[in-house]
């Protein structure tokens, strides 16, 4: 059975051949992997985002960093 090698999870076949990297049998992350991302390269880092918060960490919207206007 497929797991992910951060967590140990397991992972259906299906997401495997999605999000594997091509050659490999276990995703570098998964669903369950929390505030873990696979990035553009590849490797596996800190989503820049929290994925599964409690609510208690809001992401804000500024603005003038995003270089929009609402």
């Amino acid at each position: 059975m497929p797991e992910c090698q951060n967590c140990g999870t397991h992972v259906t076949e299906q997401y495997v051949a999605v999000f594997a990297p091509n050659g490999l049998n276990h995703p570098r992350c998964c669903p369950s992997c929390q505030d873990k991302i696979r990035g553009s390269d590849g490797k596996v880092r800190d989503a820049r985002a929290r994925r599964q918060g409690n609510g208690e960490d809001p992401v804000s919207y500024d603005e003038d960093l995003a270089g929009g206007s609402a």
